[in-house]
């Protein structure tokens, strides 16, 4: 058969969608790759070699509506899941849902808006307020040089150190091509408390988790596929941020939400993960914990204790540069802790 004669290719906005022999078949965005975990159902997975996604997303077709999860950091890569999302449902996105605070989570609002409805928790919308206007003047400001400075240790980095490093050099991309573009795009709707959205397929659940791994987390779980949406409450093989939150809420949260029973755990980074990854989490946050208390029972300071080493379990971990800030974070709370002053 010729060739030419049975590949029909449909231009619409940026995405490519390829007729072949009579089939429809989706283009692979280059920011991240769709994995459907049910009929209707797909998480966005971040592509750690070039991608502008940053974080992981959702699309989920409750059959009257087609909402998106954490729309990602750069607005390129949202728009080419807005594309994914209404081709994939045959309807327009009419909810977006910011599950985490973090910029690299909702930078992409704005390709969405007009047209849908922006859903956080009151203190995620008070925070991307609050900073979106700074944190952009300190990206002006400073990522142009960090760039040259991680694309410099890139040439005469290892192997596995180019792993690391190329995420960071992602991730500055993304923030200097979407600089001239980008515009604070606010949630319009805000719940402080479980929101359960139905549709003529499925039921979607909203459920804020108050302080984790921020103070203005939520989750999403499909009761009726059992899969739940973890944003940054989960990491899966990667090392999680602890800068912004409290640690031992954030594993009551877990704890909660395993009790949910959840077969698939879709994860903030990091590649899909079920009710096992929520363990992990806890044992993560476990693990560090008992760490950091043991050097100040020893009478360390702040220093030594920055230098524990990646403990051997965690070893292949990504994003290892989260490690040293973590044992800072946890060292400082717990210290306060002990001296009687913490609040």
């Amino acid at each position: 058969m010729n060739v030419i004669k049975s590949l029909t290719i449909v231009i619409s906005g940026l995405s490519l969608v390829f007729q072949i022999d009579g089939q429809s078949v989706l283009s692979e965005s280059r920011h991240y790759k769709l994995e459907k975990l049910a009929d209707g159902v797909y998480a966005a997975i971040h592509n750690n070699q070039g991608g502008y996604a940053i974080c992981n997303a959702g699309i989920v077709d409750l059959g009257d509506k087609t909402i998106v999860i954490d729309p990602f950091m750069s607005p390129s890569a949202a728009r080419d899941l807005k594309q994914d999302a209404e081709y994939l449902t045959g309807k327009t996105v009419s909810l977006v849902l910011n599950l985490d605070l973090h910029s690299d989570h909702n930078r992409g609002n704005q390709a969405f808006y007009p047209g849908a409805d922006i859903i956080s928790t009151p203190n995620a919308r008070k925070y991307i307020e609050t900073n979106f206007e700074k944190e952009l003047e300190e990206n002006k400001n400073s990522v142009p040089e960090e760039l040259k400075e991680i694309q410099k240790q890139l040439l005469k980095a290892s192997l596995s150190e180019k792993v690391e490093l190329t995420l960071i050099e992602d991730l500055y991309k993304a923030i200097m091509e979407s600089l001239p573009e980008l515009k604070m795009t606010l949630p319009n709707i805000t719940v402080s408390d479980t929101l359960i959205i139905y549709g003529s397929k499925r039921r979607l659940i909203v459920i804020p988790t108050g302080t984790g791994h921020t103070n203005g987390d939520m989750v999403t779980y499909l009761p009726d596929d059992n899969i739940i949406f973890m944003s940054d409450q989960l990491f899966v093989k990667c090392h999680p941020y602890f800068g912004d939150g409290d640690p031992e809420s954030w594993e009551e949260n877990l704890r909660k939400l395993i009790a949910l029973n959840p077969e698939i755990a879709v994860p903030g980074h990091g590649s899909v993960g079920d009710i096992n990854s929520l363990y992990a989490m806890i044992d993560y946050i476990e693990t560090l914990t008992d760490l950091v208390k043991r050097e100040i029972k020893a009478g360390s300071d702040e220093n030594k204790v920055m230098n524990i080493p990646i403990p051997e379990k965690f070893s292949d971990y990504l994003l290892s540069n989260f490690h040293k800030i973590n044992l800072r974070f946890l060292y400082r709370k717990l210290a306060l802790e002990k001296s009687g002053f913490n609040d």
